[in-house]
């Protein structure tokens, strides 16, 4: 399991070792203001929390169910693999090193 969490006074654009932690299937607890939540649905592919007591509670909840850990394992590794896959770099690679590529007005 990943818990994952700055302090309020760093702001947290992507947060890659969350979607590092995620390609590795392992299930990962973070704030809803990291940059990763963007791609984390709360309880299919991750658990996001407002206040140090909802992280408390939602590391709790893991700890005791297995099978909870084990299918936000996957499903994270699911989505982090969607979010690296070839097709997903080759557009980026187009929108960035082509203006002129048709993936320019889709990144």
């Amino acid at each position: 399991m990943l818990f994952y969490r700055t302090s309020p006074q760093w702001a947290e654009p992507w947060g890659r070792v969350i979607i590092e932690a995620m390609a590795s299937g392992l299930p990962v607890v973070t704030d809803r203001t990291s940059g990763a939540s963007s791609v984390i649905e709360h309880g299919r592919n991750g658990l996001l929390f407002d206040t140090t007591e909802e992280a408390f509670d939602l590391i709790m909840k893991l700890a005791r169910d297995p099978a909870l850990r084990r299918s936000l394992g996957q499903a994270g590794r699911v989505t982090a693999e969607d979010l690296l896959s070839a097709d997903v770099r080759a557009r980026l690679e187009a929108f960035y090193l082509d203006p002129a590529a048709p993936s320019r007005s889709q990144p």
